[in-house]
């Protein structure tokens, strides 16, 4: 398998971009970094990923989805900073097909562009892939593609959405809405991302509304909870003495990245060398914990309040509507602070804010079912229900899919015969009807006015109602219903 990001000649033709626009804005007088050389290679297409590259331009201007087209190129790989190296899926298709690098700058100049940091487009020195009628092209089809969500879609709010995370992967959830029943749905297979789940599971979106109320009416705060958490705070922060070593490691892996890009850019060492220990960097980055300094007063007071509004939440949250249900969590639970066991269908792991966790610790405790890790709080292993049996579990309405390429093919012919309707065309594809409607719009058909009557019938119908026939006595001669025929002869004098 090839790796998709070798097109061209990888990371030296981004940091040779930056350095060469930032020395065009500011010459080597003004500031410029003297140290900057430019490659010792020229910036080269990939002699084997560059034609995958130009056909993804291709597929997309003849309507092809982003997710036929990563089944299409499915021996292709792409390698992201966050993601590594993975197969290509709708995701990383949507994000190579938005880029600007491969666009040709100019009618027939042959090169790519380049965004400068001030987000101008300049014409680049590496050949175009998708030339300037293309991706023009690529730009029309994926616009008349695009559906804007209605009003009610864009206001509707979701409680857990950025929260809830899946236990195996932890990968945010998705918001899955088929048939407007609100789901969350773990979507690492569909972007053929690794997770231990052996298929794609979801949960509907009422049953963790009603597991985090559970767990609200379950806190329970004692009488002098105030001294107690007074107490739990000052014992905290005496404990954390690793402050000032979190500080000083992260100022000294910041200052080694600066020594490898300088050393980088002078030419000592090699681009697999850097990349190797950058991301030796990153992941030690990554793992120590930002430090926050705070005195042990100011933690104490947020925590009592804190406490003061979490005594009387569990009330509140039966009644609360969705955009203060979602008010509430947001304040308090930190971003993909909530782990949820999707095999089980349960919540395993809460990760609150920090003035949130010694009151929910405290507010918990006598349940015995949670215990506190590290930053969290962890359902224990003995409450842990079984797996479920996938065989017979509830499965979400499925949404209706997206037309592939050969199947829009299908659709036009079957609505150019006669007799076929769009109900019946969306029917025999397994769509939907707003889907067939949207194509017809996108490609022009003109719908046939009548699905029973003939061109002759239709001008025999019209003619006798000329003559003073009644509508219903003509309707009832061909066999139609009379409120159809009254539409077609509207039709027919409006045009």
């Amino acid at each position: 398998m090839e790796c998709f990001c070798s097109s061209f000649s990888k990371r030296h033709i981004f940091i040779s971009a930056r350095y060469t626009l930032h020395l065009v804005a500011h010459p080597v007088g003004d500031g410029a970094p003297s140290t900057w050389r430019p490659p010792r290679t020229p910036a080269r297409p990939n002699p084997i990923t560059f034609p995958a590259l130009v056909r993804i331009g291709e597929l997309t201007a003849q309507g092809w989805t982003d997710r036929a087209i990563a089944d299409e190129l499915e021996g292709y790989m792409s390698k992201t900073a966050r993601f590594g190296e993975r197969m290509l899926t709708k995701d990383t298709v949507a994000a190579i097909r938005r880029l600007h690098f491969p666009r040709e700058f100019a009618p027939g100049c042959g090169h790519g562009t380049i965004v400068t940091p001030s987000g101008d487009l300049v014409e680049g020195k590496h050949q175009a892939a998708w030339q300037y009628e293309l991706w023009n092209r690529m730009d029309e089809v994926k616009m008349s593609q695009f559906r804007r969500p209605t009003k009610d879609a864009q206001r509707r709010p979701h409680e857990f959405s950025r929260i809830i995370v899946c236990s195996a992967c932890r990968r945010p959830l998705r918001v899955m809405l088929p048939r407007g029943i609100p789901y969350y749905k773990d979507t690492s297979k569909v972007r053929k991302l690794n997770c231990s789940i052996p298929e794609s599971l979801s949960v509907r979106a009422s049953i963790v509304i009603y597991q985090f109320g559970d767990i609200l009416r379950s806190v329970e705060l004692p009488a002098a909870w105030r001294e107690a958490i007074a107490e739990r705070c000052a014992l905290e922060m005496r404990e954390d003495g690793d402050t000032e070593r979190v500080k000083q490691r992260r100022v000294e892996l910041r200052a080694e990245q600066q020594r490898l890009v300088t050393t980088f850019t002078k030419g000592y060492i090699t681009e697999e060398f850097l990349d190797a220990q950058m991301e030796r960097i990153r992941s030690e980055l990554f793992a120590l914990p930002i430090p926050v300094e705070q005195n042990a007063e100011a933690v104490t007071r947020a925590a009592i309040s804190s406490g003061e509004t979490l005594a009387d939440m569990a009330g509140y949250w039966s009644e609360a509507t969705a955009e203060e249900r979602r008010d509430i969590v947001g304040g308090l639970l930190t971003v993909e602070g909530l782990i949820y066991d999707l095999e089980r269908q349960v919540i395993i792991g809460l990760l609150p804010r920090p003035s949130v966790l010694p009151v929910l610790v405290l507010g918990l405790e006598k349940t015995g079912k949670w215990e506190q890790r590290e930053r969290g709080l962890w359902l224990r292993n003995d409450y842990w229900p079984p797996k479920r049996d996938l065989d017979k579990r509830h499965l979400p309405p499925p949404a209706h899919p997206s037309l592939s390429p050969a199947q829009r093919e299908e659709a036009v012919r079957l609505l150019q015969q006669p007799g076929m309707s769009i109900r019946q065309v969306a029917h025999t594809l397994g769509t939907s009807r707003g889907t067939i409607h949207r194509l017809v719009e996108q490609e022009g058909i003109e719908l046939q006015i009548s699905q029973k009557l003939t061109v002759e019938q239709r001008a025999e119908a019209f003619h006798l109602l000329d003559t003073g026939v009644s509508l219903r006595q003509v309707a009832r001669r061909f066999g139609v219903n009379a409120e159809s025929l009254r539409r077609l002869v509207r039709r027919h004098k409006s045009a």
